[in-house]
């Protein structure tokens, strides 16, 4: 973690307590983690980090976020959770844009409020990179109590210069006060005359949400995704550098001369007098030569080989790419050959659905406060009540294999239904074991609930078994209207 933070050495002599060395482990150095998932010169970083090490960076940010996902609201409130579901379709790619965000920067945060769109006053979301803000003052359980923004306005003037207004909002609670300084459109001057507006917060709550990834208890700021990786990223960018390096000095094999006699060779090659070259008054430029004299017995020639070095680079390549595989995700999502892999997907997909469960359980909280914001504001604007059951579902982590979990299905229901026969378990708890496959599934118990629907589906059976009885007995009473609209009545509950 320490590659990422800015580090302050300092020496302190307070009484008896002295302080060596201090981590500010308040601000993560997020132009480096960006510079590495472009791998592009960004900010301090006039170019890039690993140009040959970070090319798995942005592969493994962009996948982890897809297969992440977003989870979808399940409340038995049908207002708010058809509300919750409206704000994700409107918001899902600056939903997506913070979750990608949190990855490389530890850190992002997704801003809620309502706007005028085509299709009239929405609520809606937007990212806000780290960076915007400026300061952050928590409350007594740690959340944001007050935060403060400060961004660029652009615009262009009449004569269609480029302008730019810095705004510095502070918001919390109870109100929102916004400042403007530098070139102010006149649209915001005209409005303010002291350029500064104050107004109160009608929601009663901080309409940002903040993003954390890995982050522990006792750390005050999250890590960037990639951290546990950099140590052999950046081994792997040197082995790389210096095997290109390697192959272009030892690629072309270098001549050599042996001569037997110098002078005759200097005059019949470079037609200079050895004499000449003794005394300082001719000279012979070799530099371009790049060939090795020596003298010898007799006049040979040969070329001189270094050894490569190539082949036990390509293994430590490798080897370090497996490192880097094991710390971000399997190697078939980066597209590799699986013929020449060394583990199959089905070994690897179970460790990756871990992984992509574990991320999930970080953001839990976080989504729940989300989906309760969006609740609060449209509560306040369009009555939506507030439910206080709020779950969160999510998708597979992984794709299923459809002939394996029918195969997997079909012999658990078998023998559920073998030991309901035997009475060995009750309806209820075989319901419970299935319910983990199935979670489209109502509850067992209850009024409408699965239980209740299984006992009606076996009596509306049981009906027109006897009904098909009578129907080969002859009895033609048997398709009455009265007959067959109770029936039609039981079906339908």
């Amino acid at each position: 973690m320490g590659f990422f933070r800015d580090r302050l050495r300092s020496i302190t002599f307070q009484g008896n307590w002295y302080k060596p060395f201090s981590l500010d482990n308040k601000k993560v150095n997020y132009e480096l983690s960006r510079s590495m998932y472009g791998n592009v010169g960004i900010g301090r970083c006039l170019t890039p980090v690993y140009p040959f090490g970070s090319w798995c960076v942005k592969p493994y940010i962009d996948t982890l976020t897809s297969y992440v996902g977003i989870p979808a609201p399940a409340l038995k409130n049908e207002d708010a959770r058809k509300e919750l579901e409206k704000f994700i379709k409107r918001n899902t790619s600056a939903i997506v844009t913070t979750q990608r965000a949190t990855y490389i920067d530890a850190c992002a945060y997704i801003r809620l409020s309502f706007e005028e769109t085509v299709y009239g006053n929405q609520l809606m979301a937007r990212s806000i990179p780290r960076d915007m803000v400026k300061n952050v003052i928590p409350d007594v359980n740690g959340e944001i109590g007050e935060i403060t923004l400060e961004y660029e306005l652009g615009w262009k003037d009449s004569t269609g210069a480029d302008k730019e207004c810095k705004v510095l909002e502070k918001i919390n609670a109870k109100k929102i006060k916004t400042k403007y300084s530098g070139a102010i459109p006149p649209w915001i001057e005209g409005k303010f005359s002291e350029k500064e507006e104050e107004e109160a917060n009608s929601f009663g709550i901080v309409p940002i949400i903040r993003f954390y990834n890995a982050k522990e208890p006792w750390m005050s700021d999250g890590r960037p995704e990639i951290t546990a990786a950099i140590p052999f990223i950046d081994a792997y960018d040197k082995v790389m550098d210096r095997l290109l390096i390697s192959i272009k000095n030892n690629a072309t094999p270098k001549p050599w001369f042996s001569v037997s006699n110098i002078n005759d060779f200097i005059r019949s090659t470079f037609g200079v007098e050895p004499d000449l070259l003794k005394s300082g008054k001719a000279s012979v430029d070799l530099s371009k030569v790049g060939a090795l004299f020596m003298p010898g017995s007799e006049d040979k020639a040969g070329y001189l080989q270094a050894d490569s070095m190539a082949s036990d680079m390509a293994k430590t390549l490798e080897l370090l790419y497996y490192c880097i595989i094991d710390l971000t995700m399997p190697e078939y999502l980066y597209g590799t050959n699986m013929a020449t892999s060394n583990a199959s997907v089905k070994e690897q997909s179970p460790v990756w659905a871990r992984k992509i469960i574990g991320k999930r359980q970080e953001v839990d909280s976080v989504f729940r406060k989300l989906f309760f914001t969006t609740l609060v504001m449209a509560n306040k604007t369009k009555g939506v009540n507030i439910a206080d059951d709020l779950d969160l579902e999510w998708p597979e982590a992984t794709e299923k294999d459809e002939t394996a979990f029918v195969t997997r299905l079909s012999s658990l229901a078998t023998a559920l239904s073998s030991l309901i026969d035997r009475k060995v378990i009750a309806p209820s708890s075989a319901f419970e074991a299935v319910k983990e496959y199935l979670p489209g599934l109502k509850e067992y118990f209850g009024k409408g609930g699965e239980g209740e629907l299984a006992i009606r589906m076996a009596l509306v059976t049981d009906r027109i078994e006897k009904l098909a009885i009578r129907l080969s007995d002859g009895d033609i009473n048997t398709l009455s209207p009265e007959t067959m609209n109770s029936l039609l009545a039981d079906i339908r509950g």
